[in-house]
């Protein structure tokens, strides 16, 4: 246990355990709608040809497309974790001098991240056809004048998120509201679905009763 303990908590596997917790931490305050998963969305930028561009481009060349990138951040960071454990486990790590540490700490943490790479490409593929049926199986249409409830602290016009429940599935679903005073754990109505940005616009069920 002490091992272990001292493993996880030195160079260079401290780097993965801090941010293991940062996406721990991260994930708790999602499901308790203290986070907006969206402002963490990847824009994707297309050129001309409809390809895609910058980040966008890079995550697809590596196959780590099809998931939202929080999922894909999370498997990275547990999967470069793994590596690094176990890379110092078995004496990869050179701890004689100050500089051979360093060096050798250095190459297993970019190691580890380079590795976890086409891993997490391999594990993310059964979730990738899992969010391609859902997406082809959902209906836009199906939201309008559905009832949700507010997950973030409020909700404007520029952010905000709610819980929706369609055929006996829970989704959360970004959502605009033109007016302010909705705020976490209001009930409103759905009304309108923007194709372009991916929204939903709502109001409160005292607007919508009018």
């Amino acid at each position: 246990m002490d091992a272990f303990v001292n493993n996880i908590s030195s160079f260079p596997t401290a780097i993965f355990s801090f941010l293991n917790i940062f996406v721990c931490g991260f994930w708790l305050l999602s499901i308790f709608g203290f986070l907006d998963l969206d402002s963490l969305e990847l824009d994707i930028e297309l050129d001309d040809s409809g390809d895609p561009q910058g980040l966008a481009s890079v995550l697809s060349f590596l196959g780590l497309t099809g998931v939202p990138i929080t999922i894909i951040a999370t498997v990275v960071v547990v999967t470069s974790f793994i590596f690094s454990y176990y890379a110092v486990y078995f004496g990869l790590l050179i701890d004689s001098k100050t500089w051979l540490l360093v060096l050798t700490g250095s190459g297993i943490a970019i190691g580890s991240f380079i590795l976890s790479l086409p891993v997490s490409a391999i594990a993310i593929k059964p979730l990738r056809r899992l969010f391609a049926r859902f997406d082809a199986e959902l209906d836009s249409k199906m939201f309008l004048g559905a009832t949700c409830t507010i997950r973030t602290s409020t909700v404007d016009a520029k952010h905000g998120e709610a819980e929706c429940t369609i055929n006996g599935a829970s989704l959360i679903i970004k959502v605009r509201a033109d007016t302010a005073g909705l705020k976490h754990g209001d009930k409103a109505v759905i009304i309108e679905h923007d194709t372009d940005a991916n929204v939903y616009h709502i109001v409160s069920q005292a607007q919508f009763a009018l």
